[in-house]
Parts: C-alpha cells; sequence; structure tokens
C-alpha cells in the first residue's frame, strides 16, 4: 500500500482495486487506473515546465533591467 501511496494513488483508490472483484477483468481495471495516473503525471509536468520556463524567462529580464 505504501508503493501505491508514493505513486499517487489515494487512499480511497487503493481500496477500491483492493475490494475490486478478482476476475479477468482486475488487470485491466488496474492497468487503466495506472494509464489514468501517467495522464495525470504528464498534465503536472507539463504545467510545471510551463511554470519554470516563465520564471526564467523573468529572471532574464530583471537581469537586463538590473540598475
Amino acid at each position: 500500500m505504501n508503493r501505491a501511496r508514493g505513486l499517487g494513488f489515494s487512499l480511497r483508490e487503493v481500496a477500491a482495486h483492493l475490494d475490486s472483484p478478482q476476475d479477468h477483468t482486475r488487470k485491466s481495471r488496474l492497468l487503466s487506473s495506472m494509464e489514468d495516473k501517467i495522464r495525470e503525471l504528464d498534465s503536472l509536468l507539463a504545467d510545471l515546465q510551463s511554470r519554470r520556463a516563465t520564471l526564467l524567462s523573468l529572471t532574464v529580464e530583471l537581469r537586463r533591467t538590473e540598475c
């Protein structure tokens, strides 16, 4: 459970998986959940990269206008 939490899954998500039926679709449900988490991380990374680029640009601009 700690590994799942460390990867960004909520306690609710972990519990839902553990409580899900152990049938032939369990693996596909887990894969789908993991792919959703990857998309969330990709979106977060893109947002962080955008913020970083903005901060770098502002830093360069401020350095040019130093007194």
